[in-house]
């Protein structure tokens, strides 16, 4: 495989265990999912294609009891990921969209 392959793959794991982020994969897998089962948050996969990472949505209604990810499941391609900077700055939008899922509490609530 490629070596930038590997050092995309290392990027994004360790930024899931850094910030405690669901994550599945290896990094012989072509694909690998990041984000929460929540039906309310955000999940991502990505998905190997020769020599770069193609994101997409995973669209959930409820919570999947199999990793396996169908047509049905995702979105159109959202994100190309060619090198690291593209993962870092993938990891960026990543990070704020997991951190305002539907249905959390009010932040604001004890302001009032």
């Amino acid at each position: 495989m490629l070596p930038n392959k590997k050092q995309m793959y290392v990027v994004i794991e360790k930024f899931a265990q850094c910030n405690e982020i669901e994550f599945s994969g290896e990094y012989e897998d072509q694909s690998i999912l990041i984000g929460s089962d929540n039906t309310h948050s955000v999940q991502f996969q990505l998905q190997w294609s020769n020599d770069h990472y193609v994101v997409y949505l995973v669209l959930k209604t409820e919570k999947r009891k199999k990793k396996k990810i169908t047509g049905k499941q995702k979105s159109q391609a959202i994100a190309s990921l060619w090198n690291v900077s593209d993962v870092v700055q993938f990891l960026g939008a990543f990070y704020n969209l997991y951190w305002l899922y539907a249905k959390r509490d009010n932040p604001n609530e004890n302001e009032l």
